[in-house]
């Protein structure tokens, strides 16, 4: 094999398994430059085919070959990429944003991602779903369901084959439904407490200012809107309509406000 140094791992390793039959001896050749001037890769490469010749050592060849190499990247010409240092989820997230700008389309708007604090415990107890599998995909299912409406779908499936949730298990739902729709509102923060939930619009609100004014105006013993870009609503007297159920229910509000008033090209 003429200029060895410039094959892959696998590739030499293959080439020597072809040469010699049965009980008919052969030599396998591998000729190469000035070893001192060869690539520390290339370099590797030969010692490890050197050190593996027994029956059976394509495994240790094809692990120092993954090694040498690299694992590679997803997509792309090169061994190894950014992938395994950004995640394959955000990976795929700027691949999709550079295919839209070398098309030419427009850039899609920045999602919130509200931060909660509803103080109530929201989870699905094993008592209720006893397989791990089960809720893990349950999980899955609720935090990327895109809208209200598919995450209580989940919730009904749920219902269906478990029966009647625990508390825990129906304020996760709720939690689930006020960040879906915190996210769709621009809201970047949502603060409960025993008396009134607190909104913090984001830096570029989905709501317009005659949606607001709409809703103050129409409940002005329940809404509030400070100087901070906070809205704050209070819930009914006497506890009821309180905790995720409640900041659900001004949400809700604040969307049908929204669609009535929109933001010019919405």
């Amino acid at each position: 094999i003429d200029d060895a140094h410039t094959f892959g791992l696998a590739n030499l390793y293959q080439l020597r398994g072809r040469v010699g039959r049965s009980s008919r001896r052969a030599f396998a050749w591998l000729l190469v430059p000035n070893p001192r001037k060869l690539s520390d890769d290339a370099r590797r490469r030969l010692e490890v085919l050197q050190r593996f010749t027994e029956l059976g050592a394509g495994f240790h060849v094809a692990s120092y070959d993954l090694e040498i190499r690299g694992g590679g990247e997803l997509l792309g010409p090169e061994q190894s990429g950014h992938i395994t240092d950004v995640g394959f989820e955000i990976y795929m997230e700027l691949l999709d944003e550079a295919v839209a700008e070398l098309r030419g389309s427009p850039a899609p708007e920045e999602e919130v991602t509200p931060e909660l604090s509803l103080g109530t415990e929201a989870f699905l107890p094993e008592a209720y779903v006893g397989d791990t599998g089960q809720r893990l995909v349950l999980y899955k299912r609720l935090s990327v369901a895109p809208t209200e409406e598919a995450v209580r779908e989940v919730a009904a499936e749920m219902v269906d084959r478990f029966g009647p949730p625990p508390p825990p298990a129906a304020a996760l739902v709720e939690v689930i439904a006020v960040q879906v729709l915190a996210k769709s509102l621009g809201v970047e923060r949502v603060e409960c407490g025993p008396d009134a939930a607190v909104l913090s619009m984001g830096a570029r609100p989905r709501v317009s200012p005659e949606a607001v004014m709409a809703l103050l105006e129409r409940d002005p013993a329940r809404w509030r809107f400070g100087d901070d870009m906070r809205l704050t609503y209070r819930f009914p007297p006497g506890g009821a309509g309180g905790g995720p159920e409640g900041v659900t229910d001004a949400l809700k509000a604040l969307v049908a406000s929204a669609k009535a008033c929109p933001l010019p090209g919405r």
